[in-house]
């Protein structure tokens, strides 16, 4: 997986995160160690907030998220792209801490194997009886 440019989480902010800049990293990852150190080779990562797999945001990560942009002034928040679709639509999440969320996009290359996993992919798909998938259809 490449990173590609770095976006706000919020459709009001505008901008994106220049190399070098202060981050805080945050993510709810399965591997959180791989996002950091893949962060760090762009970013100055002053700080770390490593949440579990799955993570559902509270209030308590709102104060948290808040101390921290309150103690790096130059930093913004940067998160993965999973917990951005968490976050983008929450009204909670105050506007001193939505100006300074972004993430980062990923994409996914292939060297090879490309083809050979997407035939299994649609293969997967075609035979799969979706009951339990599709609700409604």
């Amino acid at each position: 997986m490449a990173p590609t440019q770095a976006c706000a989480v919020f459709a009001e902010v505008e901008g994106t995160v220049a190399a070098g800049a202060e981050v805080i990293a945050m993510s709810g990852i399965g591997n959180s160690e791989a996002f950091n150190d893949g962060l760090a080779k762009r970013y100055k990562v002053v700080e770390t907030l490593d949440l579990e797999d799955h993570h559902s945001y509270r209030m308590n990560d709102l104060i948290r998220m808040q101390q921290l942009l309150s103690k790096y002034p130059n930093a913004v928040i940067m998160t993965t792209e999973k917990d951005a679709v968490k976050l983008f639509n929450s009204a909670a999440i105050p506007a001193e801490v939505r100006s300074r969320m972004f993430y980062e996009r990923i994409s996914l290359e292939f060297f090879k194997g490309r083809d050979e996993l997407l035939e299994k992919i649609d293969k997967d798909i075609k035979n799969r009886k979706n009951e339990g998938y599709i609700k409604g259809f």
